[in-house]
C-alpha cells in the first residue's frame, strides 16, 4: 500500500493570526517532516480568488517543496488544466522535473467553479477539450524534438520545447464522475479521487480496469488525523468542516454555517480517517484488503487553522507508527 501526504493548500482562515507567509513557510517545512517520516509523495492543490490564500500558483509551491525534500515525489493534486497556457504548462513541468531530479508528477482536472472560469475568460463548456489538448501537447513537447498539434482548441506547427524532462512525467486526472475515470484510464497514468465510499471506489477501480489502455493507478485523499491513543475528532472536526463547507458553498452557491452542524457531523466523519493509531491502522488495512496493494492513500493532514506543531506531530506519529504497518 502506498501512503502520501496532502493536500497542501496553504489556507489561512480569515480570523487567524497567522499570515500567508507564515503558513506557506510552515507547509514547506512540513514537507521536510513528511519526507523524513516516510511518505512517498506530497500533493499540492490549486484554487483561485479565495481570501484564505488557498495556493493559486501550484507549480511554484511544488517547486519549493521539491527544493526542501530529497526522497518524496511532488505532485500537483490537482492543477486546473483549462487555466494554463499549454506550452507554458509543459515547460514549467519539465523545469520542476529537472529541479527535483525526476521527482515530479502532474495531476490535472477540468475545473468546476464558475467564478474561476469567468475570471480567466474560459468557456466552461469546453473545459474537457482544454484538458485533453493540454495533455496531448505536454506529451508531445516532452518527447519530440519538434512537434505539431492540430487540436480541439490549439494548433501548433514545428515547435521545439526545452528542456525536456529528466524522466517520464506521470500524469494524473482527478474528478468525481465516470467520465473523469474514463479519461484517466485512456489518457493518464493515474486517477485521483476525492473521499469516496469503499463500494463506489471499488466500482471506479473496476471501471478503470475495463477502460484503461495501460495500467492506471488509483489514489484517494481523505481528511486524516491521528493521535497516540485517544480520539482526536473533537480537536480537528471544525478544521475539517472549514474545508468541507467551502466545497459545499462552491457546489450549491448557498452559504454554510461557520460551526459544524450537528446533523452533518456523522456524514462528515464518514469522509475522514481520524482516530487513534490502532484505529487508523485497522481502517487502512481494511481499505488495502478491498482495493489491493497498489491502492494509494493520500492523508489530508494539512488542516486550515490547526497549528503547524500539531500537524507536524501527527505526521511524525503517522510515519513512526502507521506507515511501517502497511508496507
Amino acid at each position: 500500500m502506498n501512503i502520501d501526504i496532502g493536500l497542501f493548500t496553504g489556507q489561512v482562515p480569515p480570523e487567524s493570526d497567522t499570515s500567508p507567509t507564515e503558513r506557506y513557510q510552515a507547509m514547506v517545512e512540513l514537507g521536510e517532516v513528511a519526507d523524513q517520516a516516510g511518505f512517498e509523495k506530497a500533493w499540492v492543490s490549486e484554487h483561485h480568488f479565495l481570501d484564505d490564500s488557498y495556493i493559486p500558483a501550484v507549480q511554484s509551491f511544488a517547486s519549493a517543496l521539491g527544493a526542501r525534500t530529497s526522497s518524496m515525489t511532488i505532485g500537483t493534486g490537482i492543477a486546473l488544466a483549462p487555466f494554463y497556457d499549454p506550452i507554458r504548462l509543459a515547460e514549467s513541468s519539465a523545469v520542476i522535473d529537472r529541479l527535483t531530479a525526476g521527482r515530479y508528477e502532474l495531476g490535472l482536472a477540468i475545473g468546476w467553479t464558475d467564478e474561476e472560469f469567468e475570471a480567466f475568460d474560459i468557456d466552461k463548456r469546453k473545459r474537457v477539450a482544454h484538458t485533453k489538448d493540454r495533455i496531448e501537447i505536454a506529451r508531445k513537447a516532452w518527447n519530440q524534438d519538434t512537434f505539431s498539434h492540430d487540436g480541439r482548441l490549439y494548433d501548433y506547427s514545428d515547435v521545439s520545447v526545452y528542456p525536456k524532462p529528466d524522466s517520464r512525467i506521470p500524469i494524473w486526472i482527478g474528478g468525481t464522475v465516470d467520465a473523469a475515470v474514463k479519461r484517466a484510464a485512456t489518457m493518464a497514468d493515474g486517477y485521483f479521487a476525492t473521499p469516496t465510499p469503499l463500494d463506489e471506489l471499488e466500482r471506479r477501480q473496476e471501471l478503470l480496469a475495463e477502460t484503461e489502455t495501460d495500467p492506471t493507478e488509483l489514489a484517494e485523499w481523505r481528511y486524516t488525523f491521528v493521535a497516540e491513543d485517544e480520539d482526536p475528532w473533537d480537536d480537528v472536526k471544525q478544521n475539517i468542516w472549514y474545508i468541507k463547507r467551502q466545497y459545499i458553498e462552491w457546489a450549491t452557491g448557498e452559504p454554510q454555517p461557520y460551526e459544524l452542524p450537528e446533523e452533518q457531523e456523522d456524514d462528515l466523519r464518514d469522509e475522514c480517517l481520524v482516530g487513534s493509531v490502532s484505529e487508523v491502522t485497522d481502517r487502512l488495512h481494511r481499505r488495502r484488503d478491498r482495493l489491493g496493494e497498489d491502492y494509494r492513500f493520500v492523508a489530508r493532514m494539512t488542516l486550515p487553522g490547526l497549528s503547524a506543531a500539531k500537524i507536524e506531530n501527527a505526521v511524525e506519529l503517522f510515519g513512526d507508527e502507521i506507515i511501517p504497518e502497511l508496507r
